[in-house]
């Protein structure tokens, strides 16, 4: 391990500390749903920060949210990742295994949802490096995000809030509401959970593992983005 991930240590942040870090470092600038915020520090600075929060989908459908459900693991989503422009290679990847152990001693049982978005040039190379299971493309359909009021929210969110997703009704309650088509992403799902639960989950998620996608199979180049391991 590079010596200067050995020096790190990992710390708890404030909203305000980790938005402050995206901004600079992040290329959507903000935590998003995040929640929980760490991040790794070496003599003080602060080199990479990680955000969990809620998932984007409902945790009561699916065959994911029934996995969870069946082995009593609640179902959370990492946001939010970057890092600094003079962080060591591998930094985002180490920040987010021990961000997962921390976790799941404080949460229990975790798992752990995260995506790489195709529009930004990203195949998910960092959750690769954290072992992570990819469950292929995400099926959007119809879906959107919407901005409502001036907050970003996602449909279920949305049906939660104001009880539907009929456009007409919700352009009645904000007339410059924007609607934000979703689009597929590629899905990995992380385990933080004992080594027993673990492997109890593997073997449920095994019917829906696929093989990692590669850059040079799917034409899609290297981005040039903030942070070398960006972690969204």
């Amino acid at each position: 391990m590079n010596a200067i991930l050995k020096s790190t240590s990992l710390v708890k942040l404030t909203k305000s500390e980790a938005d402050e870090f995206m901004r600079k470092y992040e290329h959507l600038g903000n935590t998003g749903l995040g929640v929980w915020h760490l991040g790794l520090k070496c003599k003080n600075k602060l080199l990479g920060v990680v955000s969990y929060g809620p998932t984007c989908f409902s945790v009561k459908r699916g065959w994911l949210a029934s996995i969870a459900q069946k082995e009593g693991c609640s179902l959370i989503q990492l946001c939010r990742g970057g890092t600094a422009y003079d962080a060591p290679r591998g930094l985002a990847s180490h920040l987010i295994s021990l961000s997962n152990k921390i976790l799941y001693k404080n949460k229990g049982h975790l798992l752990i949802v995260a995506y790489a978005d195709t529009s930004l040039c990203e195949i998910g190379t960092i959750y690769q490096a954290c072992s992570a299971i990819y469950t292929g493309m995400t099926n959007p359909k119809a879906q959107a995000n919407y901005i409502i009021e001036g907050r970003k929210m996602s449909g279920w969110q949305v049906r939660k809030r104001y009880g539907t997703r009929e456009q007409s009704k919700l352009f009645e309650m904000d007339k410059n509401m924007q609607v934000l088509p979703l689009h597929k992403k590629h899905r990995y799902v992380m385990l933080a959970a004992s080594p027993l639960k673990a492997h109890m989950l593997r073997k449920l998620l095994d019917p829906y593992m696929q093989p990692y996608p590669k850059r040079e199979k799917d034409g899609i180049e290297e981005m040039s983005v903030v942070g070398k391991d960006s972690a969204s």
